[in-house]
This record gives C-alpha cells, structure tokens and sequence, in this order.
C-alpha cells in the first residue's frame, strides 16, 4: 500500500485536492480532524492547556481547549508554538501510524497542512505538494476567512515559503486553472503513484 501525504501553503487548495482525492474511490485522512479528535480527550487538553498556560473551559464534565487563547499566546512566542507543536505534532503522528495499520486498498492519501514543519515526510512513500500563485492565496483567504491583504499575506509569510523551498524530490501539483484542470492532474499524478508501486 502506498502512503501519500498532501501538503501545500495555506489556500493552495489542499483540501479540493483531497476532495477529488476521495471522490476517486480512496481513503483520505486529515490531520486537522485527526487532531480534533485528539482534542476530545480530557488529558490532551489539561496537557496542552498547562504546556500554554491557558486554563481550559469547562463544560458538561468536559474540559475544552481554549482554542482562541492558545493561538494568541503561540502567535507571538516563536518558542512556546515549537513546545506545543512539538508535542501536538507527535500525538497525530502516532495516531497516522495507528491508521497505517487498519488501511486496505493500494493507496492511502494524509492531507497535512504543516508536513514539512513537523517533519513528517519521512513516514510516506510520497509527498504530493499542492503549489498556487501568492496573489490567488491573498485572494482566496479574504473571500474565505475574512481577512483583510495584509492579513492574509501575513498568515503567508508565517508558513514554510513554498516558492523557493526545494521541491525536487517530491511530488508538485500546480493549482493554476478551473476545477477540471485539477482534476486531471491530479488522476495522472495518481497514476503515477500507481504505477510506480507496480
């Protein structure tokens, strides 16, 4: 079976990629849900809450991430994000490892937004890379999150820069036309994957 991870910068369409991904008959797991799921334990959040030094919520015998508070307080200390990624990070890549071993069929596909950060390329046979003009990215952050340019080109420059990051042994969609260009490219690389296995 062959492991695929799909990573790109923010708005590259990672998650459209994964949804033709899906709709091509294989399995697709997202590490974001991963992790919200994770989030669902009591012991994760009193963990990630205490590693912050944010008080979790309480609600209904449950205990909540304070989501808001933790992003504010890692957005501006470079090192208390490392510490908190560096245990999220690790949780969802022993949960990924679990997955392996439960997946059927020839290919299982792991859309990851921050692959390359966490050093997580290392546990899949590919890594496909969605690729997207910045000023489509600025663009679609607006429309979508609500974000004003410098917003949007901000959260850009915080993330991995993907145009001058070394690509060549991976695997680079380039998400630069309409949804049935997309969609073409992404069965070839598919195939590709396929028949590389063979």
């Amino acid at each position: 079976m062959i492991k695929v991870a799909i990573t790109g910068g923010i708005a590259s369409g990672k998650s459209t990629v994964s949804e033709i991904i899906k709709n091509f008959g294989y399995e697709v797991y997202d590490a974001d849900k991963i992790y919200a799921d994770l989030l669902k334990d009591d012991m994760v959040v009193e963990k990630i809450s205490a590693l912050v030094g944010v008080e979790p919520i309480a609600s209904e015998n449950k205990l909540i991430l304070d989501r808001k508070k933790v992003s504010e307080k890692v957005f501006k200390d470079k090192e208390l994000l490392k510490k908190l990624n560096g245990y999220t990070h690790a949780l969802v890549y022993d949960k990924i490892k679990k997955i392996f071993l439960t997946c059927k069929g020839s290919a299982v596909f792991f859309e990851i937004p921050l692959l390359f950060e966490s050093g997580g390329e290392c546990l899949f046979d590919n890594v496909l890379v969605v690729v997207r003009d910045k000023s489509e990215r600025v663009n679609a952050l607006m429309k979508r999150n609500g974000f004003t340019q410098s917003q949007a080109e901000e959260r850009i420059l915080n993330q991995i820069d993907y145009d001058n990051f070394n690509l060549t042994r991976h695997t680079v969609i380039h998400n630069d036309g309409d949804i049935a260009a997309l969609k073409v490219k992404v069965k070839n690389v598919i195939d590709l994957f396929e028949k590389r296995d063979n």
